[in-house]
């Protein structure tokens, strides 16, 4: 399982944590990763954001491995296990936190620029990193949120050890993550861009969220960019894909596919190189030609390509062997519109989504993309007005249906209105009962009334 980025993981994030909206929350990144991550959160949920300062303490020669962590208002955090395991003199440890709260005084002073933070006191501190390995800047985070008065402590991350994700749950009063892998790999494992973020990124996007707060734009809805200027949301595959997706490496054997198949209900599984590129997929198809051909393997003459092909199948025992290739697959950044088309076009009822390079990033299914037609009519409401605010209409939705109702100047203003309207993603239908002045539409040739002479 793979993210795109930092801000694509904390999109994800913000719809599992969509209940924390109007709560009195505080979004709180972990700079510096957890920042961009935390940016979407608060943007999705309409939250504040702000930094909680705290600083990893490596160990000595492997300093992405946390030892514990240092943090705001004088928290220390020591894993014992790994300073035990890296074997870390008490000096050493020592020294290594005196770097550390360095850093951290630097970080607290370059990052909020003398601006006070914002206030905890009787609120729930949303606390955000880009992932977990043994949670031990968590754990701190924790600690000095709850220092601050925050009533209720969330940390939600998009990836985590299960063990870490384990000690932190212990502190935190919920503990949310989407992924929690098997076999638990570096973070950055889980991104497939690991570009670091900078300080002045950090500074950047927390200038960028207060301007948001601050600004009456920040009200309009969503779709509305610029004085006079109304963009329309394309909804994408990442939108609406399945994140959290299972698949299997080319070695798998017959046995683990199938009980892959039926363990996870599921009619077909994406396999992935060592790059976690999706090289073809197995389906229940492609399994069931061993038993369609059982004893009767071997090609016969004139026998068609794909007869073959589906004979060599019922003599395969890997995943390699089995599987289609190259596998149907649709870009994450595609519109729900063309993952639909190529699901029609392919005759196919779900789709591996891959990034730029190829690798697996989720599933999206003909479900999926019916998603969009769930949207609440609120949602909608506040899409169509923006759509329409020059205008003298007022939008009406009912179970996605939106009716225009008002006057325009001219009729191709309202075709327009219209136009744009049913390019809403989940409007189901426009109902036109816009009045016009002027009809100002081109005459066709099929539209006037010739004299039989």
């Amino acid at each position: 399982m793979m993210f795109r980025d930092r801000a694509a993981a904390g999109r994800f994030l913000g719809r599992r944590l969509a209940h924390l909206r109007g709560a009195g929350a505080v979004a709180l990144g972990l700079p510096r990763g957890g920042v961009p991550v935390a940016f979407e959160v608060a943007r999705a949920l309409g939250l504040p954001l702000d930094v909680i300062v705290v600083r990893k303490v490596g160990v000595p020669g492997d300093p992405e491995l946390a030892m514990g962590a240092v943090g705001e208002d004088g928290v220390t955090i020591v894993n014992a296990g790994v300073v035990a395991a890296s074997r870390v003199s008490p000096a050493e440890l020592a020294a290594a936190q005196d770097r550390a709260r360095a850093e951290l005084e630097r970080c607290v002073t370059l990052l909020r620029g003398g601006r006070p933070r914002i206030s905890l006191a009787g609120r729930t501190a949303v606390i955000v990193d880009k992932g977990m390995a043994t949670g031990a800047t968590a754990r701190a985070a924790c600690q000095v949120a709850r220092g601050l008065g925050a009533a209720r402590v969330v940390v939600a991350v998009p990836v985590a050890a299960g063990a870490a994700a384990e000690a932190v749950a212990e502190m935190a009063d919920e503990m949310v993550c989407l992924v929690r892998p098997a076999s638990f790999a570096a973070v950055g494992r889980y991104y497939a861009d690991v570009t670091p973020t900078t300080d002045v990124e950090v500074a950047a996007l927390l200038a960028c969220s207060r301007r948001e707060a601050t600004s009456p734009s920040s009200a309009r809805a969503p779709g509305v960019e610029g004085e006079g200027e109304v963009v329309m949301k394309g909804w994408t595959v990442d939108d609406v894909m399945t994140q959290v997706v299972v698949s299997v490496e080319e070695s798998a054997g017959y046995r683990t596919v199938v009980d892959l198949l039926i363990g996870r209900r599921i009619s077909a599984v994406p396999v992935v190189d060592a790059f976690e590129r999706v090289v073809g997929v197995v389906s229940e198809a492609d399994l069931l030609r061993k038993i369609e051909y059982a004893g009767d393997e071997a090609p016969r003459l004139f026998e068609g390509r794909r007869r073959r092909g589906e004979r060599g199948k019922a003599l395969g025992a890997s995943a390699s062997e089995l599987m289609s290739a190259p596998a149907v697959t649709v870009l994450a950044g595609a519109s729900i519109a063309d993952a639909a088309r190529l699901m029609d076009g392919e005759d196919v009822k779900r789709l591996p989504v891959v990034d730029d390079l190829g690798r697996l990033v989720g599933i999206v299914t003909r479900g999926d993309l019916l998603k969009v037609y769930l949207r609440p009519d609120d949602d909608l409401r506040d899409e169509v007005e923006a759509v329409v605010r020059d205008e003298e209409v007022t939008p009406g939705v009912s179970d996605g249906v939106v009716t225009l109702e008002g006057r325009v100047a001219q009729a191709s203003t309202a075709e327009e209105l219209i136009r744009l309207t049913r390019q809403v993603p989940g409007v189901v239908m426009v109902v036109d009962r816009i009045r016009y002045a002027n009809d100002d539409r081109p005459v066709l040739a099929t539209d006037l009334a010739y004299d039989a002479d």
